[in-house]
């Protein structure tokens, strides 16, 4: 016959409760939320709008781009305020704001004649959002 007993586990030392290991578990978390919405789809998107030799999108492609961006965009309201927790205040609040105009461009739905102006004003305001959260983006 087996004998069983109860002996409280022992964490190995692999682990730590400390708050700067709690501090880089979430950054790689944040970070890799931040992945999932900033895609090297969504970097050929912002070179296709707004890149040295873009040229406007047929209707079609417009609104698929247009989709794109906006699906990034919402993706990004939840990242966006937690990656920029730790930032400066006045960066912070600088990400912010460029997060509430690229949500507020992705409400739009512009008349077809005003579609390509509009995509390159939604996809601007992606990129520079982008551009606050630095190194957090790449």
């Amino acid at each position: 016959m087996t004998a069983v007993t109860h002996e409280p586990s022992q964490p190995s030392g692999d682990f730590s409760d400390n708050d700067a290991t709690a501090g880089r578990l979430l950054l790689g978390l944040l970070r890799s939320l931040a992945a999932e919405a900033i895609t090297d789809e969504l970097y050929d998107d912002l070179e296709t709008v707004l890149g040295e030799y873009a040229v406007p999108a047929s209707p079609a492609e417009t609104a698929a781009i247009a989709n794109r961006l906006r699906q990034t965009a919402t993706k990004l309201t939840d990242v966006v305020p937690r990656l920029t927790k730790t930032y400066p205040v006045d960066q912070q609040r600088r990400a912010m704001h460029q997060l509430r105009t690229a949500i507020d461009l992705s409400a739009e739905q512009p008349a077809p004649e005003n579609s390509h102006g509009h995509l390159v004003r939604f996809a601007s305001s992606l990129l520079t959002l982008l551009d606050h959260l630095g190194d957090a983006a790449s």
